[in-house]
């Protein structure tokens, strides 16, 4: 018998690169101090977690005034502007 394995054979999980680790662990916290209980059917938002989410919500609200902005700036001719006849 040969010394190869096939990949689909080997049980053991590849190795994952510590940074990939520490990404993890860093959104499993995150994820820990903004939910905080969670279970099949409900879950509690920690007082972090409620920060976080009014933030969020005011970052939308910038967004959309900004994609206003520009929608009303493209709707109307640019006074410095002149096109060529």
């Amino acid at each position: 018998m040969g010394g190869t394995i096939r990949a689909k054979d080997c049980k053991i999980r590849p190795q994952r690169s510590a940074g990939r680790t520490m990404k993890d662990l860093n959104d499993l916290f995150f994820y820990a101090q903004v939910v905080g209980q969670r279970s099949s059917r409900r879950f509690a938002v920690t007082e972090v977690g409620q920060t976080y989410c009014a933030h969020c919500r005011a970052m939308l609200v910038e967004a959309n005034a900004a994609e206003e902005a520009v929608a009303l700036t493209q709707s109307e001719p640019d006074p410095g502007w002149s096109r060529a006849a």
